[in-house]
């Protein structure tokens, strides 16, 4: 009896049959839409990524930050002040 058993794991699993330990033997239908739902959400990031980005704000001036009257995350609309920048004066 142990003997049938330890021939049984060493054998690999039967398609559609549960491995001990080792999950569930994939369909070739089910691979694809696994790897199909992978290459959405890799857009989704790549979007998201994207749209981070697109909300950095950089000053076309050098100088220094003297104001900045919003808080982390809070929206604004479009032509709103969103800080200012100063030159100092040197001398």
């Amino acid at each position: 009896m142990q003997l049938e058993r330890a021939r049984r794991a060493d054998e690999p699993p039967r398609p559609g049959a549960q491995a001990a330990g080792r999950g569930f033997w994939k369909r070739p239908e089910q691979v694809a839409a696994q790897r199909a739902q992978i290459e959405r959400l890799k857009a989704v990031v790549a979007f998201r990524r994207k749209q981070v980005d697109s909300m950095k704000v950089r000053s076309i001036d050098r100088g220094v930050l003297s104001e900045l009257p919003l808080e982390l995350g809070q929206w604004v609309t479009p032509g709103f002040l969103l800080a200012k920048v100063v030159q100092p004066r040197s001398g």
